[in-house]
Parts: C-alpha cells; sequence; structure tokens
C-alpha cells in the first residue's frame, strides 16, 4: 500500500509533468509560428477583453459539456436506491466513457476545421458553404459508421475494454 506522501509526490510529478508538456508544446509552437511570422508579447486589455468576449459562447458550451457528462452520474446516485447506486454507476460509466471519446474526435475534427472556416468567411468567398457541407458529411459518415459498429460489436467492444472483474463481479 502507497503511503500518503507517496500519493502525493505521485500526483505533484504528473501535474510537473503535464506543466513540462505544455511548456514544450508553447516553445515549439512559437519557434515555428516565428518562422511565418514576427510574434511580440505585450499586453492589450482591449484585446484581451474582445478576445474573452468573442470566445464566451464557446466556453460556456464547452464547460456545459463537461457538466452534461457528470450531472448523470450524480443523478444515478441521487434516484437508485443506496444498495445498488454504486454498482449503477460502475455499469454505467463504461460505455459512458465510449461516448465521450467518441465525441472527442469530432470535436477535434472540428476544431481543426476552425482555421479553414474562418479564413473563407473573412474573404466573403462561396468556400465556406461547400467547406461546411464536406466536414459535415465526414462527420455524419463516420458518426453512423461507429454507430453501427458499436451498435453490431457491442459485447465485442465491451469485452475489450473491460478486465473480467467487470462481468464477474457483483461489486
Amino acid at each position: 500500500m502507497q503511503s500518503e506522501s507517496g500519493k502525493i509526490l505521485g500526483f505533484a510529478l504528473v501535474m510537473l509533468a503535464g506543466l513540462m508538456g505544455n511548456m514544450i508544446m508553447t516553445l515549439l509552437t512559437y519557434i515555428y509560428a516565428s518562422k511565418i511570422h514576427s510574434i511580440r508579447f505585450r499586453f492589450d486589455k482591449d484585446y484581451i477583453r474582445h478576445i474573452l468576449w468573442i470566445s464566451l459562447p464557446y466556453g460556456i458550451a464547452l464547460f456545459l459539456n463537461v457538466i452534461f457528462f457528470k450531472v448523470d452520474i450524480i443523478l444515478l446516485s441521487i434516484l437508485e436506491p443506496k444498495n445498488i447506486a454504486d454498482t449503477s454507476i460502475a455499469l454505467y460509466s463504461l460505455p459512458m466513457k465510449i461516448v465521450e471519446v467518441g465525441m472527442m474526435y469530432g470535436t477535434l475534427f472540428l476544431n481543426s476545421m476552425l482555421p479553414l472556416l474562418t479564413e473563407a468567411i473573412k474573404q466573403n468567398s462561396n468556400e465556406k458553404n461547400i467547406l461546411a457541407e464536406k466536414a459535415y458529411r465526414i462527420l455524419l459518415l463516420f458518426g453512423f459508421g461507429l454507430a453501427t459498429y458499436l451498435f453490431t460489436y457491442a459485447d465485442e467492444v465491451i469485452h475489450l475494454i473491460a478486465n473480467k472483474e467487470y462481468f464477474t463481479n457483483p461489486f
């Protein structure tokens, strides 16, 4: 069994690794971006306020997305009888993680499309409609394909992800 100080050290090291990864990513982004355009660091209160204001809807949507995936667990713990609430939450959590990861791919895809759509809107070209239509077709086809696969092979996917105790241990 691990001591309390060992757990704290482990947590601190994980946080430090994340911080170092972000610092390296920032440095590499700066190096490669400075090859394209000169970058100056300065504080511009009006521009910061503008950026925060226009990004507010996206931030609220991300926040609500996080809340959406946690409310169901809270409701299960409140509405289910205490003797089966933990079992219900455990059985529900594994398939829900598959849904969360699946939704992440759509978000990553749309985030990668954002610069193209922004440039098309900035140029006021008709290409933005074509790009949006193609992006949504790709997402629709991928979503239907993934849903069909998961519906058809749900047992195999769960057996691949879960360990044997998930199926045999009555919690």
